[in-house]
């Protein structure tokens, strides 16, 4: 569905009288199946069975709430700030510049509560990022999905805007974008096999 949802979503769309609907009613359908199959495959261990040792309140006292928060407020208000500058509010408005600064503010202080902060179980343990390893990994997934991004949703408007033939025409050509995606994933990784 991944590489050839462009096409059979725009089939529905030309073919069907519910149009562009049936993009959720897919969801719906499939949900639907996999929420029986969970039910009846799906048996993880329960909360005692994990915690034999140690009371439910306890758990919760070595949880990062303060990191959890400062991570979600000052992400919500850095991306607040980008997606409203330039659409909404012009970039140089103090409430674009208020909110990105404000948000990167807090983020810089959640980076530094993690590293000096105490709590047993930090949402972003620091350490992590001196394996070299794992911040290759971060890096290259990063990149990765900036393409993906780019070529499943920028590289169909861009189809549309300048070689707006047909809507089939679009829906073959945006799936070479996910077949190229594809093939730039090393063979080592073995993703599908």
């Amino acid at each position: 569905m991944a590489i050839f949802g462009t096409i059979i979503i725009r089939l529905f769309v030309q073919n069907t009288s519910a149009s562009w609907r049936w993009t959720y009613y897919i969801g719906i359908i499939l949900n639907a199946i996999s929420i029986p199959l969970y039910y009846v495959c799906y048996h993880p261990p329960t909360y005692k069975m994990l915690h034999a040792k140690g009371r439910h309140l306890s758990k919760w006292k070595m949880v990062d709430i303060l990191g959890t928060f400062m991570f979600t407020l000052g992400l919500l208000m850095f991306l607040l700030g980008l997606s409203w500058g330039g659409s909404i509010y012009p970039w140089k408005s103090g409430m674009v510049i208020g909110f990105m600064v404000a948000g990167f503010v807090i983020l810089v202080g959640f980076v530094f509560w993690e590293i000096f902060g105490v709590c047993h179980y930090p949402l972003v343990p620091m350490r992590l990022f001196r394996n070299r390893g794992f911040v290759g990994m971060i890096v290259c997934g990063g990149v990765a999905f900036m393409v993906f991004f780019a070529l499943t949703l920028l590289f169909p408007v861009q189809l549309t805007i300048m070689y707006a033939k047909s809507n089939l025409d679009i829906g073959w050509k945006s799936c070479i974008g996910e077949l190229t995606f594809l093939r730039t994933i090393p063979p080592s990784l073995d993703l599908y096999g």
